[in-house]
């Protein structure tokens, strides 16, 4: 009797060839009967039936024995006698080894089909210079590095260290990093309005223009200015920006609302609409209009917005103090509290409320302003503490903008505590590599 599993699809299929055998017994030189007729039908019946996944598994240790026992039958048969006419008795110790192997290969195939423990995630982070150093060292003695294990050992994101690496080495950006850490190159500095100009020129001439070996000859950094490219053109917003230093009229409108109202018949026809496309073609700023969207709908806000203007619902109100004390108590009794859904619930902006909070209570600055709003701030206090965070300024900009020029390492919140700016907004204009955003190039130019 013998059985075949085929492991190419799901479906096991079992095919049997039965052959009565009488088979001396070696302790008393008996035969044994024949198998029953019935039991045969019953046997063949089972045999044709689709086995269970737990039944293909059986009949996989059952194969796997099988061929161990025919090994040793033949290697134990004369060489001039073929193997099928040989009639040994099978071991009890080449069985058992022969199960002991099925059930290690079982054992792996369980743990290659998915029965494997998942593995340890690991949050996605920054790596610092030590890291690349010995980054750089591994590679230099082993181009073929494994860096998926090499991650794992070290405990780094695997998709994060692979921008680092590229043909068994390291990327110019990441060398240019150890280099700039050791005082050997200066660092990649900000794009200029006379990069964006030499841009446009070279994508006049060669709209394949190979952006990275550009950026990289020019000192900015690739990924930067591969922002300010779209189709082989400069986009709306770079545009908008040379427009705006040029003294002409913008490319780029503020978003009304009947662009929202476009838009939303946009995504109610396509929820998986290119919104940056979209907004490039209707001359509104891409970054606008992508935070008025979320999972293919409009968001709260922006559906608040069309509301308001439909005379629906009413604006959204600034925040008071007495909003501010309701806040303090609602985290009070949750410090896991959604504040986006309580500030939409008392029709506040949620980003104004967002910023009052921090880990669960409030941040210094509103807990000072109910205070004094409580009167149990005495104008002692008032006058020994120092003022509160104020805007960020066009200087505030252009002062980091020639800080950056030098290279370094940037953080984004000591900066803006160092000249005591407001957080909040400076995420606005300053992206958290030290380079200005948007709305941070278009305060930079208006002053």
């Amino acid at each position: 009797m013998s059985l075949s599993t085929s492991t190419s699809t799901q479906t096991t299929t079992v095919s049997v060839n039965v052959r009565l055998v009488y088979q001396a017994d070696q302790t008393g030189g008996q035969t044994e009967p024949p198998i029953h007729a019935g039991a045969m039908d019953a046997l063949l019946n089972f045999a044709q039936q689709t086995p269970s996944p737990g039944t293909s598994q059986l009949l996989g240790r059952f194969e796997a024995i099988q061929e161990s026992l025919e090994r040793h039958v033949n290697a134990q048969a004369p060489a001039d006698m073929p193997s099928s006419s040989i009639k040994h008795p099978l071991p009890l110790e080449t069985a058992r080894a022969a199960e002991r192997r099925a059930t290690s290969q079982d054992a792996g195939s369980r743990s290659g089909a998915g029965f494997m423990s998942p593995p340890i995630k690991i949050r996605r982070q920054n790596i610092d210079i030590q890291t690349l150093r010995a980054l750089k060292v591994a590679l230099t003695h082993d181009p073929h590095l494994d860096v998926t294990e090499w991650t794992q050992t070290n405990h780094i994101h695997t998709r994060t260290i692979r921008n680092y690496v590229y043909k068994g080495a390291l990327t110019p950006e990441a060398q240019r990093r150890l280099d700039v850490a050791d005082g050997k190159a200066p660092s990649f500095r900000p794009v200029t309005v006379d990069d964006l100009r030499n841009l446009d020129a070279a994508l006049t001439l060669d709209r394949r223009l190979n952006i990275t070996k550009w950026a990289r000859v020019n000192r900015v950094h690739p990924r930067t200015i591969g922002q300010y490219i779209f189709k082989g053109a400069l986009t709306p917003e770079a545009q908008h920006r040379l427009d705006m230093a040029d003294g002409k009229a913008p490319s780029v409108r503020q978003a009304t609302v009947d662009d929202l109202r476009n838009l939303d018949a946009a995504l109610t026809l396509d929820r998986r609409l290119n919104v940056t496309e979209w907004a490039r073609v209707n001359r509104v700023h891409p970054r606008t209009m992508t935070q008025y969207v979320s999972k293919g709908a409009l968001t709260p806000e922006a559906r608040h917005r069309l509301d308001v203007a439909d005379g629906k619902a009413l604006s959204f109100r600034r925040v008071t103090v007495d909003d501010v004390r309701n806040l303090d108590a609602a985290l009070t009794l949750d410090r896991k509290l959604n504040v986006t859904e309580w500030a939409r619930a008392h029709s506040l902006y949620s980003n104004r409320v967002r910023a009052l909070v921090r880990q669960g209570k409030l941040r210094p600055e509103a807990r000072e302003r109910l205070q004094n709003a409580d009167g149990q701030a005495t104008v002692a206090q008032a006058s020994a503490q120092a003022p509160g965070p104020r805007r960020v300024e066009s200087g505030d900009l252009r002062a980091l903008r020639d800080e950056r020029a030098s290279g370094g390492p940037f953080d984004r919140a000591e900066w803006a505590q160092r000249l005591d700016l407001y957080l909040p907004e400076v995420n606005k204009y300053v992206t958290a590599e030290g380079e200005l955003t948007a709305k941070g190039l278009t305060l930079l130019n208006a002053g």
